[in-house]
C-alpha cells in the first residue's frame, strides 16, 4: 500500500499520528497477504507454521486456554515407532 494516513484528535485537531508510505524503508506499507504456501509467499508462510506449532503445543501441554492438566492425556504415536519409556 501506499500512501499517508493522519489522525487527528477530533475535539482540538491536534495531530495524533502521522504516516507516509514514502519515509518507509520500502517505500510502501508491507501487508501481509495470508497465503500459506511457501512457494507463493515464504514470509505469511513462516507466520502459519509458528502459529501452527504453538497451537499443536498448547494443545499437548497446555498454556493459554488450555488447563495444564491436558499434558497428562495420552497422545496419538505412529503405529510403527517403539513406545518410549516415561520419564522418571
Amino acid at each position: 500500500m501506499t500512501g499517508h494516513r493522519t489522525r487527528l484528535d477530533a475535539t482540538t485537531g491536534q495531530i495524533l499520528d502521522h504516516l507516509d508510505t514514502r519515509h518507509l524503508p520500502a517505500g510502501e506499507l508491507l501487508l501481509r497477504c495470508g497465503n500459506r504456501r511457501a512457494t507463493r509467499c515464504p514470509a505469511c508462510s513462516n507466520v502459519y507454521r509458528y502459529d501452527t506449532y504453538q497451537l499443536i503445543a498448547a494443545g499437548l501441554r497446555g498454556g493459554k486456554t488450555v488447563p495444564t492438566s491436558v499434558s497428562t492425556h495420552p497422545r496419538l504415536r505412529h503405529p510403527h515407532r517403539p513406545r518410549l519409556r516415561p520419564r522418571p
